[in-house]
């Protein structure tokens, strides 16, 4: 696994393009490529995806790398108000293990990584932390993402264009 992935998480980095939503089955999906310092980063982007149609809830953006012979990955991921809880495993920090975590929550990539390349990909980041705190929009939610993926510019991603039907709200 290319020894240079920390530092590609770890630099300050902005959308490629601007982000657009597109639907997909029940979702809506934005992909969007990254540079840095100018350059656009090949195989590291960002998704955000949600529920088309449930508002304000079960958005994910999770930063994703496509390594040299392997299938593409999530390496973080940022969880806003999730339908069911995640469970830790008793792996990482002592405070962390076994952890049953009912809201959002973040899988970063430095609790992830020190497993190796091949655990983090296969049990699709298996550690997370609860946020310290609740973003209380979509807003909030989009500023905290680009502060945990170190991503500049996230104001400007759109707001969802969420399809609430009766009994889904």
């Amino acid at each position: 696994m290319p020894d240079y992935l920390p530092d590609l998480i770890a630099a300050t980095k902005r959308l490629a393009a601007p982000a657009r939503w597109g639907a997909h089955d029940d979702q809506f999906r934005a992909v969007c490529a990254l540079d840095i310092d100018g350059v656009t980063m090949e195989g590291l982007w960002l998704r955000g995806q949600c529920i088309r149609e449930i508002t304000d809830r079960r958005v994910t953006f999770q930063l994703e790398w496509l390594a040299p012979g392997w299938r593409r990955g999530a390496v973080a991921r940022l969880d806003w108000r999730p339908e069911s809880p995640h469970g830790n495993k008793n792996i990482g920090p002592a405070h962390l293990r076994l952890m049953v975590i009912e809201g959002s929550h973040h899988h970063p990539f430095a609790l992830n990584w020190p497993l190796g390349f091949q655990r983090m990909f296969g049990e699709n980041l298996p550690i997370a932390e609860p946020l310290a705190d609740e973003p209380a929009s979509f807003h909030d939610l989009t500023d905290l993402a680009g502060r945990l993926f170190n991503i500049q510019g996230m104001e400007a991603f759109p707001v969802p264009p969420w399809e609430p039907r009766l009994g889904r709200l």
